[in-house]
């Protein structure tokens, strides 16, 4: 019987450390980068008027690299509010970053989509 190679499927770019790790316990691995990791092309616009209109009431972020385009988009108002809305990261390396921009209520919740929503539900009492 023949053993499956992983495939690990990341972005253009992307951490290695998945595919790394298993090789070093000894399989043979394929890492295919099968998306695009870039910064929008369109502004950030939308998002200063959503934020007046009380529209925002928080922010889910699920990479460094994609807070530090948004970040770079928005212009001072934007960067304002950004960092007075509650931002809600899978990852202690993503919270770390919202924090080193200065996001005041930064809350890590387990790796995943479900834990992104369980603190988004357990933060606005929903949970």
């Amino acid at each position: 019987m023949s053993r499956a190679t992983p495939l690990v499927l990341r972005g253009n770019g992307g951490r290695e450390l998945l595919g790394d790790a298993l090789v070093r316990r000894g399989a043979t691995v394929e890492q295919v980068a099968c998306y695009v990791r870039a910064k929008p092309a369109t502004g950030a616009e939308g998002l200063a008027e959503a934020w007046r209109a009380g529209a925002i009431d928080a922010f889910t972020v699920t990479s460094s690299e994609g807070l530090a385009n948004l970040w770079e988009m928005l212009d001072d108002e934007g960067r304002r509010y950004l960092a007075a809305t509650p931002v809600f990261a899978p990852h202690p390396r993503i919270a770390e970053a919202a924090r080193r921009l200065g996001c005041r209520e930064v809350h890590e919740t387990a790796g995943s989509d479900a834990g992104l929503v369980a603190g988004l539900l357990a933060h606005f009492g929903a949970g």
